[in-house]
């Protein structure tokens, strides 16, 4: 008998768990939200985001050392071939996969 009740309060027990309902839902859906750079809106129940690149504030990059040229000039670097632009300020590169061959000394 009391195996038999023990079974039932158990059985109880796991189906109110299970009824009770939980807040798994993240948000209600057709809510909107910001989130860093990036625009989200709930669909069903879980919010789904999308970059918006443009809304974030640049990101701080090392300067390149400065680069000029005579403009029109071409001139390889490594196994690519790079013209000069009008400005004379930056080059406009082909982007061919170099071979490399390692140096190995015995």
């Amino acid at each position: 008998m009391n195996v038999y009740l023990f079974a039932v309060i158990l059985l109880v027990c796991v189906f109110t768990i299970n009824a009770v309902p939980r807040n798994k839902a993240q948000c209600i859906s057709g809510q909107y939200k910001n989130e860093g750079c990036s625009s989200c809106r709930c669909i069903n129940g879980k919010w789904s985001c999308i970059s918006n690149s443009g809304r974030c504030p640049p990101s701080q990059r090392a300067k390149r050392d400065e680069f000029t040229c005579t403009p029109g000039q071409t001139f390889k670097k490594d196994c690519n071939t790079c013209t000069c632009t009008q400005d004379g300020k930056n080059a406009i590169c082909t982007l061919k996969r170099c071979n490399v061959v390692a140096n190995v000394t015995q």
